[in-house]
Formats: structure tokens, C-alpha cells, sequence
């Protein structure tokens, strides 16, 4: 009788310490799942208050199209793709809506390329260079999208073209021009990981002075976030 007491004392203190054990264990798991999850940043994470670091930079090709008709937005006699069309951009993240950003992007219209219907003469060119600022509404958090970020935007800026001469008027130097422009344009970004993104980008440039073009801007690139 006393050693089926014992055996059976002895049994449900196992049965107890095992289940005692696996509590435990659980505890832990869930424990470290927690912790984990809290060590792993997302893009969209702007609103916790664990979140120190609000910059993001970019890097890509640009196209400029500075046609005076709309419906050779599209012909790639009109855009301007050479030498050095590319840009650099940082931007600010004010929330997980709202950003600052800053763009300098440099172009070339190289001969043969047409600025608002006149074709840049053989042997000249026309540099292009624009600093641009713009507030940006994001609508990936509204949307609950987790990798998609498309966005909207308004803003500034100043587009520089250098000198040129054209076919039309062979013998006459088309003088440099600085058009400060307003802007705004669509865009959105993929996230490939937390820091990490491509970019696609258009923009269309209203000049604010008559007889300076208005054009139209693409680009593509890549985001890095430094989250």
C-alpha cells in the first residue's frame, strides 16, 4: 500500500513539473516573439513613439520632356536622357502620412532632342539641372497596404537650362534659362524591406513666368530609409 502512495505521489509530481515546464516554456516563447516583434522595424511605423529616425534617401535615372505640344509627351525625340540623367533626393517623414522631400536632379538635352519644338542643333547641347522641393501625402498607411506606398504631391522648384543652338536658327545662341516652376505629381514606393525600396515618380512642372516651358519629369530609382 505504501509504495502504491509513493508511486502515485511520485507520478503527479511529474505529471505537475512537466506541465509546470511547459508553461514555462511557453512563457518564453511568447516572450521573445514580443520581443522580436518590437526589434522589427516596418516602413510604416512613423507614429510609434520608438521610432528615432525619420530621414530616407534616393537615388535613380531621371527623363525630362520639354515639349510644347501634349501629344508628343510621349515621343522620345522630346526627352531629354543622356550623359548624366540622375538624381539624388532626402526626404523627411513628418508621420506615416506626411513628408518633406528635396530633389536635385541633373539631365542633358543632347543633339537632335527637341526643347519646345526646336531641335538642338548637331555638335551643341543643353545641360540640364533642377532643385526641387515638395510636401508629399502618403496613402500607404490609410490603405493598409504593407509593401505598396503610392503617394501625392505639391511643390517648388527651379529648372536650369544651360545655352544651346537649334536647327531652326543655326547662327543664333538660345540663351541659358533658370524657370522657377510650380509643381505636383504621383508616385509611389515598394518595400522590399524595412529600410529598403524602388521608386517610381512623375512630375509635372507649370513655369511661372509666360514664355518659359512647362515640362514634364519621370523617374526611377532607389530608396533607402535609415529606420
Amino acid at each position: 500500500m505504501k509504495n502504491l502512495l509513493l508511486l502515485t505521489f511520485l507520478l503527479m509530481s511529474f505529471v505537475g513539473f512537466t506541465q509546470e515546464a511547459s508553461e514555462q516554456d511557453s512563457v518564453t516563447k511568447e516572450t521573445e516573439e514580443l520581443e522580436t516583434e518590437k526589434k522589427v522595424k516596418k516602413w510604416n511605423d512613423r507614429n510609434d513613439a520608438n521610432y528615432n529616425n525619420n530621414w530616407s534617401f534616393g537615388f535613380g535615372f531621371n527623363t525630362v520632356n520639354m515639349s510644347s505640344n501634349s501629344k508628343d509627351l510621349f515621343d522620345s525625340d522630346n526627352r531629354a536622357f543622356s550623359k548624366n540623367p540622375f538624381y539624388l533626393s532626402a526626404e523627411y517623414y513628418l508621420n506615416n502620412q506626411f513628408s518633406m522631400e528635396g530633389t536635385l536632379s541633373f539631365n542633358t538635352f543632347s543633339e537632335g532632342t527637341k526643347i519646345v519644338g526646336k531641335t538642338v542643333l548637331k555638335g551643341s547641347e543643353a545641360n540640364y539641372i533642377a532643385a526641387d522641393l515638395a510636401l508629399k501625402y502618403s496613402f500607404g498607411d490609410l490603405l493598409k497596404l504593407n509593401a505598396l506606398e503610392p503617394y501625392v504631391f505639391v511643390g517648388a522648384g527651379n529648372s536650369h537650362v544651360g545655352t544651346y543652338k537649334t536647327e531652326e536658327s543655326p547662327a543664333v545662341q538660345v540663351n541659358q534659362k533658370n524657370i522657377f516652376t510650380f509643381n505636383a505629381g504621383i508616385g509611389t514606393n515598394y518595400w522590399f524591406s524595412s529600410s529598403w525600396a524602388v521608386n517610381l515618380n512623375g512630375t509635372a512642372k507649370w513655369a511661372s513666368a509666360s514664355g518659359n516651358a512647362n515640362h514634364l519629369q519621370a523617374s526611377i530609382g532607389a530608396v533607402y530609409s535609415l529606420n
